[in-house]
């Protein structure tokens, strides 16, 4: 059968060329979106690794420096508690004399550190028990009398205890 007056010897190996050209192509078209995909999607994997990593460092650091800024807490209270009995012993009057200017500036320096690292911790916990050690602490400053100051001091320093033992957990299973 001629085909425009071409035998089928002539035209039957070219139209097979071009269609297994065509075929070919079609099929490497197919072949190269699907390596896209697959190189899209593991960018894609491995931003999101590394994305968790960087979580994962952010609330390391951020439970290391919460550790560091509750210690200087704690000493900062103990301190303005020390200054407080000692001014009550002098004067015979609780809280009568305001605390020297370097101990009311270390409670305030350590209040806003905790703070700030307070809202950046993922654990609800760890952020609820930073609020109640905060809130132990101030009260100390708002005792009614020596007793009372002494009794925070102590109910602070056992929320302290346990928000350090939290802290050393998570740091300890951070994944």
């Amino acid at each position: 059968m001629d085909v425009f007056g071409i035998k089928p010897e002539t035209w039957f190996p070219v139209i097979t060329l071009i269609l297994g050209a065509a075929l070919k192509g079609m099929g490497d078209f197919i072949l190269e979106g699907q390596k896209a995909k697959r190189e899209i999607q593991a960018r894609l994997e491995s931003n999101a690794e590394t994305r968790r990593a960087r979580a994962v460092d952010f609330q390391r650091e951020t439970l290391l420096d919460l550790q560091e800024a509750l210690q200087g807490m704690a000493r900062a209270t103990g301190r303005t508690n020390f200054e407080d009995i000692m001014n009550y012993r002098a004067t015979k009057k609780w809280q009568s004399t305001r605390l020297s200017e370097d101990a009311s500036a270390k409670f305030q320096e350590f209040a806003v550190k905790v703070t700030r690292l307070r809202v950046r911790v993922e654990d609800d916990e760890t952020r609820n028990m930073t609020a109640e050690f905060s809130n132990r602490c101030t009260s100390v400053s708002r005792a009614s009398d020596e007793n009372d100051s002494d009794l925070k001091l102590a109910e602070a320093i056992q929320v302290f205890s346990k928000l350090n033992e939290r802290i050393g957990d998570l740091l300890r299973y951070a994944k």
